[in-house]
């Protein structure tokens, strides 16, 4: 096992945050606000109750999943599971293993019910199980975005494309900074970072 030598200095992470940065930052926040804006008040087809709350039922595959990815996966996620993996291996390989019965079991249990009662959205299940006075109550905790699915899924489907892409900067950075892939996969044995039985 190698030792326990830091590879990069602690230093101020605050003052590495300069003008790209902020740039990369304003320019996401102004393009998903963006996204909400034209989708609010300028696409003249968002006028129904089905088209603001379920796209018309039209969008396709590619905004769609993005959406349920970010959904799924959020930033905390990203950064907690390199923490969880540094710490205890590849075990937590059979966490992610237990996603596909979970998803399994929403898919042929749970979203079917929904789409044969032809909802657009949990709330409507709510009031149709228990009652209105459930549904409002549990409603006023949820705020609806300003332009309606269609901006929620396509302002998803950005904010997916920027994880991921920065998920492979920072691989191929990171690997270029230690030497390699072939360094990293030598650390990560030499740490007991593979051991998914450990």
């Amino acid at each position: 096992m190698s030792s326990n030598k830091t590879v990069f200095d602690v230093q101020d992470f605050a003052a590495l945050f300069k003008w790209p940065e902020y740039c990369v930052f304003v320019a996401v926040l102004v393009v998903s606000m963006g996204i909400g804006v034209f989708y609010g008040f300028f696409n003249k087809k968002n006028r129904t109750h089905e088209e603001f709350l379920m796209a018309s039922r039209s969008m396709s595959v590619f905004p769609v999943t993005l959406s349920l990815i970010c959904s799924f996966v959020s930033a905390i996620t990203i950064l907690g599971t390199c923490v969880e993996v540094f710490y205890y291996g590849l075990i937590y390989i059979f966490f992610a293993v237990s996603f596909l019965p979970m998803t399994i079991a929403v898919t042929y249990l749970y979203l079917p019910v929904f789409f044969k009662l032809q909802l657009t959205s949990a709330y409507e299940y709510f009031e149709l199980r228990f009652s209105r006075r459930v549904r409002l109550i549990i409603s006023v905790s949820a705020i609806v975005h300003l332009g309606g699915l269609k901006a929620v899924l396509w302002s998803d489907a950005l904010q997916a494309i920027i994880m991921i892409g920065s998920i492979i900067v920072v691989i191929a950075v990171g690997a270029n900074e230690v030497g390699g892939f072939g360094v990293v996969f030598d650390r990560a044995r030499e740490g007991g970072r593979l051991d998914v039985w450990k």
